[in-house]
């Protein structure tokens, strides 16, 4: 295998490591807000940094689905 290769094939799979990540981050009941969006923020970084882009649409609604049932209400007023 070309270094090259493993070069791409190490870049796929980090790729891989944060969307999964990204796609699997909950925000616990009664965790600050602030460092959650923290995390969250740190994540797209990464992913920036790896040369994946994620849209804008595709981030809000990741960052709102980590949300716990608590902030159910303001995100629903969020959209509306």
């Amino acid at each position: 295998m070309e270094l090259i290769q493993i070069f791409e094939l190490k870049g796929a799979v980090t790729e891989m490591f944060l969307k999964d990540k990204l796609q699997t981050l909950k925000m616990k009941e009664g965790e600050n807000i602030t460092k959650h969006i923290h995390k969250f923020l740190y994540l797209l970084q990464q992913l920036i940094i790896a040369r994946t882009l994620v849209q804008g649409d595709k981030a809000i609604l990741s960052l709102m689905k980590s949300m716990p049932t608590s902030y159910r209400l303001f995100i629903s007023s969020f959209w509306q």
